[in-house]
């Protein structure tokens, strides 16, 4: 042990106590799976965006699929078929909506689904760095390239908010911009914005609800304070799920309404 002690003082003195508070942080505080609550192995040296750094190894057997194609180019759904190339689908043929277009990090299944659900109703946060790596992923994969001046988090209504005590899609995109700076090494063209677009309407939540209802809950849910942050703006907007997008499509026509003039939506998983 004070070998190990030794190895977290070696380098600067910051740098060392901050290796040296972790380290008996993780003797007095050892990580537990947020699912199971089993303690987890050899987590100290692991890397903290990693699903290791959150779940057991029994839980991750649960897996999940990754956001890739074949997909429809519009609403980002995907197809299961691996032969297949991106092409509309039926619905956004019909009715396309005013999305330019959606992209996730996952698909809503396995342990990425049990992890939103624990994020959002049992406040664990110690996967907010995971989540916050996936979604840069998915943002270098199909925005990077793209011009985006406006980055919005999916707000809460103030009084579920403070119930909840923390907005989800905040917590998955704060770090967007230094997670860039990071890995690009430089500063990204977009600004992080939380309190341009609001929730005035504390709608029901939406689970169980079928796409009709889904669209007649969150009519009016939305507006826009400071429209100038906004105008002529491609707007990329941020949230934890995406279903059958009646929530993001509100939000989006608000923002278009407002003078936005493109809005993408990036989701950290998509049903």
């Amino acid at each position: 042990m004070f070998k190990i002690f030794q190895d977290h003082c070696r380098k600067d003195s910051f740098s060392g106590m901050k290796k040296i508070f972790s380290f008996f942080e993780g003797l007095l505080y050892p990580p537990k799976c947020i699912r199971c609550g089993r303690y987890l192995q050899n987590t100290r040296q692991g890397r903290t965006n990693a699903l290791s750094s959150c779940f057991c190894h029994d839980c991750m057997t649960m897996g999940y699929t990754e956001f890739q194609a074949p997909f429809c180019p519009k609403c980002g759904r995907m197809y299961n078929n691996p032969a297949e190339e991106n092409h509309y689908c039926g619905e956004c043929l019909k009715t396309p909506g005013r999305i330019n277009s959606v992209r996730a990090a996952a698909s809503y299944e396995g342990i990425i689904k049990q992890g939103i659900h624990l994020l959002k109703y049992k406040g664990a946060l110690s996967c907010s760095p995971l989540f916050e790596a996936m979604i840069f992923s998915a943002y270098t994969q199909y925005f990077s390239s793209q011009k985006i001046d406006v980055v919005i988090p999916m707000p809460l209504h103030k009084r579920k908010a403070r119930q909840r005590g923390f907005n989800q899609a905040v917590i998955i995109a704060r770090n967007l911009k230094k997670l860039y700076e990071t890995h690009f090494l430089k500063a990204p063209d977009f600004c992080f914005n939380s309190n341009c677009l609001y929730r005035v309407k504390n709608t029901k939540s939406q689970t169980g609800f079928d796409a009709e209802t889904r669209k007649k809950n969150v009519e009016n849910a939305f507006q826009v304070r400071e429209a100038k942050i906004i105008k002529d703006k491609n707007v990329l907007l941020l949230d934890d799920v995406y279903t059958t997008g009646a929530t993001c499509n509100e939000a989006a026509v608000t923002l278009l309404n407002a003078g936005a003039g493109q809005v993408d939506v990036l989701v950290l998983a998509r049903a």
